[in-house]
C-alpha cells in the first residue's frame, strides 16, 4: 500500500512538473521581440499621455502574437478605482513595428486626464440616467455593459432593454431598446429600437 501511494505520488508529481515546464515553454515561445513592444507601447502613450499609461495600461504577453504580416499587440486597460473596468486594447503593428491603421485599433481609451478622474458614471448611475431618457422597463431587467463601441470608437455603457420575445428550438425573435451612455459625462450618445428576426 506504501509503495502505491508512493508510486502515485511520484506520478503526479512529475506530471505537474512536466506540465510547468510546457506551460513555461509555452509563454517563452510567445515572447515578442523587444522593440516591437516598445513601439506598441509608444504607440499607446501618444494616445493617453505617459502617466495614464504607466497607471491603467499593462501590456498582455499571453494574448500577444507573431501574426503573417508583423505582430498582434494585446494590453489590459483597468483603473483600481472602477471595478467594471477590465478591457483589452488590440491593435496590429508591422515587422518594424508601425500600427496598421488599416486593421481596426480597439479599446483605446479617450480618457487621458494623468489622475485618471473619468468614467465616473458607474453602473448604478448609468441605470438611472436611462430610467430618466425613458428606456422601457421591458420584460426583463435590462443588460448593462461597460465595453468598447466599434460604431463611435469609444467605451460607453451599452443598456438594452428587451420588450417583446418568444423563442423555441427553431426561432429566437425579440426586440426592444437600446441606450449608449457617455460614462464620463452622463451624455446620452444614442437611443435607438433593436430587433431579432
Amino acid at each position: 500500500m506504501k509503495l502505491l501511494i508512493t508510486s502515485l505520488f511520484t506520478i503526479v508529481f512529475a506530471a505537474g512538473l512536466f506540465s510547468c515546464s510546457c506551460n513555461c515553454g509555452a509563454k517563452m515561445q510567445n515572447e515578442l521581440p523587444k522593440n516591437i513592444i516598445s513601439k506598441g507601447n509608444d504607440y499607446l502613450i501618444s494616445k493617453v499621455g505617459d502617466e495614464f499609461f504607466e497607471k491603467f495600461i499593462f501590456y498582455d504577453n499571453a494574448n500577444s502574437k507573431e501574426t503573417a504580416s508583423g505582430y498582434y499587440l494585446s494590453y489590459i486597460f483597468t483603473m483600481p478605482q472602477h471595478d467594471f473596468i477590465a478591457e483589452q486594447i488590440s491593435l496590429h503593428v508591422d515587422k518594424s513595428g508601425n500600427v496598421n491603421e488599416k486593421l481596426p485599433v480597439i479599446g483605446i481609451p479617450d480618457c487621458i486626464e494623468s489622475s485618471g478622474d473619468c468614467y465616473n458614471v458607474d453602473s448604478e448611475n448609468a441605470k438611472q440616467i436611462a430610467f430618466e431618457n425613458d428606456l422601457p422597463g421591458g420584460i426583463k431587467d435590462w443588460k448593462v455593459e461597460f465595453e468598447w463601441q466599434p460604431e463611435f470608437k469609444k467605451y460607453l455603457w451599452h443598456i438594452t432593454s428587451t420588450t417583446q420575445e418568444s423563442r423555441n428550438a427553431d426561432y429566437h425573435k425579440a426586440n426592444g431598446e437600446e441606450m449608449f451612455i457617455d460614462p464620463s459625462s452622463g451624455d446620452v450618445i444614442e437611443k435607438r429600437k433593436w430587433n431579432i428576426f
